[in-house]
């Protein structure tokens, strides 16, 4: 919560072009193949879908997909995913502009200097 509407408006406007970062546990390894499909754009209900960064990593047996926007639309990362049948198992922002999150819990808060 704000009550600096310029602050606001830097963060929702698509014109600013503010880096929203992911991190996305998927079901099952990451397919060369669909990194370069999804990093081309992809077309989702007649939207273009893009995506700026795309990285996949394991860790642990588990597999996951670094992935940052530009521009977020409705449930962005679920239908790109589900597009190449991948299932989601865990989704977290991680990083929004130049702010972290870092262990940031769920309904909690902390002051951003501007």
């Amino acid at each position: 919560m704000t009550n600096n509407s310029a602050f606001v408006d830097k963060f929702q406007h698509p014109s600013n072009q503010v880096e929203k970062e992911y991190l996305v546990e998927i079901d099952r390894e990451f397919k060369f193949w669909d990194y370069k499909k999804i990093k081309k754009w992809v077309e989702d209900d007649w939207e273009l879908l893009e995506v700026k960064v795309l990285k996949f990593f394991t860790k642990r047996n588990k597999y996951f997909v670094q992935i940052i926007l530009l521009e977020w639309k409705k449930r962005h990362i679920r239908r790109i995913l589900n597009a190449f049948d991948y299932n989601i198992l865990d989704l977290q922002r991680v990083r929004e502009w130049d702010i972290f999150l870092d262990n940031l819990k769920e309904w909690c808060w902390r002051r951003v200097k501007v």
